[in-house]
C-alpha cells in the first residue's frame, strides 16, 4: 500500500522538531556549555578568558541541529516509500482529498493529525510585537533581556526552563497552571502512605476486602 503525507510546512518533523523541543534543547546545549566554562572549567584547572555569548552563532548552531533532524525525516520518508506532497488539503469526498495548487489524493484510509497553534487572548497590548508566541521567541535574533510568559502550554513550560532569558544569563518569568497529581495518601503521623502507594499502583485501593485478607495471611505468617 502507498502511504502519502500532506504536509504544507517547508518542512518535516512538526512542531516538536521544527519550532518547539529540539531548536529549545539546542539552545540548552549552548547554555550549559556557557555554564560549565563559568563555573567549572577552574576547577578542573582549565583556564580561559571571560565567556561570553555569541547569540547569532548559537541560533547558527540551533538552525544546523533543526535541518539535521527535520532532513532525517525526510530520508525515513524516502527510505520507507513515502510521498510528500507540499500544500494544504481537506476533504473533499468519502475517499478524496482535494489538495490546494496540487492533484487530489485518493485514500482508503486517513489519520487527520493537524496540530495546534497557539491562541492569542483579547488583552490590550498584546500585538505589540515585543509580544510574541513560542515560534515567535526561538526566532529572537537578539538576546531579550527580560521576560515573562503567559499561559500553561508545553511550550510554554519549555521557554520558561530553558529559554535564554533563563539559562542564557537573562532574567525570566512565567504564569500559567501545571497539571498535578493526585495527592499521596498520608499515615496519622503525617508520613506518605507507602502502603497505599503500592495498592494504588496494583490497582488495588487500600481498605478493601483483598486487602484485609492479605493482612490476615501476613500476620498468620509472622506468628
Amino acid at each position: 500500500a502507498k502511504a502519502v503525507c500532506i504536509e504544507k510546512e517547508p518542512e518535516l518533523g512538526g512542531t516538536c522538531l521544527r519550532i518547539g523541543c529540539i531548536p529549545t534543547k539546542a539552545w540548552v546545549q549552548t547554555a550549559f556549555f556557557l555554564k560549565e566554562a563559568e563555573e567549572s572549567f577552574a576547577k578542573l584547572g582549565i583556564k580561559i578568558s571571560e565567556p561570553t555569548l555569541d547569540f547569532a552563532t548559537a541560533n547558527e548552531w540551533k538552525a544546523a541541529v533543526v535541518k539535521q533532524m527535520t532532513s532525517g525525516v525526510a530520508s525515513l520518508f524516502k527510505a520507507n516509500g513515502v510521498e510528500w506532497v507540499k500544500g494544504t488539503g481537506r476533504f473533499s469526498g468519502p475517499n478524496t482529498i482535494a489538495v490546494e495548487g496540487g492533484e487530489d489524493v485518493n485514500f482508503k484510509q486517513a489519520v487527520v493529525a493537524t496540530g495546534s497553534y497557539p491562541l492569542r487572548p483579547p488583552i490590550d497590548g498584546l500585538d505589540s510585537p515585543r509580544c510574541v508566541d513560542s515560534e515567535g521567541l526561538l526566532a529572537q535574533t537578539q538576546l531579550p533581556g527580560r521576560g515573562c510568559g503567559e499561559g500553561a502550554g508545553q511550550a510554554l513550560q519549555e521557554a520558561r526552563h530553558h529559554a535564554p532569558p533563563r539559562d542564557l544569563g537573562r532574567q525570566g518569568r512565567g504564569h500559567g497552571q501545571r497539571a498535578r497529581r493526585p495527592p499521596r495518601r498520608r499515615d496519622d503521623r503525617g508520613r506518605p502512605d507507602a502502603h497505599s502507594h503500592r495498592a494504588r499502583a496494583h490497582g488495588r485501593e487500600p481498605g478493601s476486602r483483598g486487602d484485609r485478607r492479605r493482612a490476615r495471611q501476613a500476620q498468620g505468617h509472622r506468628r
